[in-house]
């Protein structure tokens, strides 16, 4: 999965019987039991695996792109236990600094900020379509139309080599610039999606008077 904000996956070991009798939710307990980020076992349940008894636990915080192996134990009322593992990638994870300001005056075109993308070692790349999705003057909050703005390039791939930039058609303003950005798997199939949002702030520069 992408990240941006976090993300959240749901572990369930509801499927699990035993012909005896009912399992109780105290029989199932969680853990991880291996990954390849540069973490302890104990880390890793720290900081994404906060609950870890129950039929569904949630993996959830803020991953580095490794693999990440969650064991649950399921214990029957007799005392019998068995277990059985499921394995976690994060494909990628991105983000971006906000805001972005420069001065009309010198930058009729601005370079956005470049989203920071960490890749899987198995993930086949990330590409990234730009667009604005709104203006707001300087002197309002409230979005209005404006043509000849745009970002160009639209499409980039990463890494890239050069910011794209955004043509301040409109002048000074707040210019809301979306980075689409999907994330490849090892067939270079698009595997995940996630959009970052920032706010290229544009203003004239200041007349100096004595």
């Amino acid at each position: 999965s992408p990240r941006e904000g976090g993300v959240e996956v749901s572990l369930d070991a509801g499927a699990s019987t035993f012909a005896d009798g009912a399992l109780d939710e105290s029989g199932f307990v969680w853990s991880v039991t291996g990954t390849t980020a540069n973490m302890t076992l104990a880390e890793v349940e720290a900081a994404y695996l906060p609950t870890r008894t129950g039929r569904v636990v949630h993996f959830v915080g803020d991953p580095m792109p490794f693999d990440y192996e969650v064991t649950v134990a399921v214990t029957s009322p007799a005392g019998d236990v068995t277990t059985t593992a499921t394995t976690l990638m994060v494909l990628g994870r991105a983000t971006v600094d906000v805001p972005r300001v420069a001065r009309l005056g010198t930058n009729a075109s601005i370079d956005v900020s470049l989203p920071a993308i960490d890749l899987h070692a198995n993930a086949g790349g990330a590409s990234i379509a730009w667009s604005i999705v709104g203006y707001e003057p300087l002197d309002s909050t409230t979005q209005q139309p404006c043509a000849g703005a745009g970002v160009a390039p639209a499409t980039t791939v990463w890494p890239i080599a050069s910011a794209p930039t955004v043509a301040a058609a409109c002048g000074s303003g707040n210019y809301l610039v979306d980075a689409m950005v999907s994330l490849l798997d090892s067939s270079n199939a698009v595997a995940a999606t996630t959009t970052l949002r920032q706010t290229v702030h544009v203003h004239e520069p200041p007349t100096a008077a004595v």
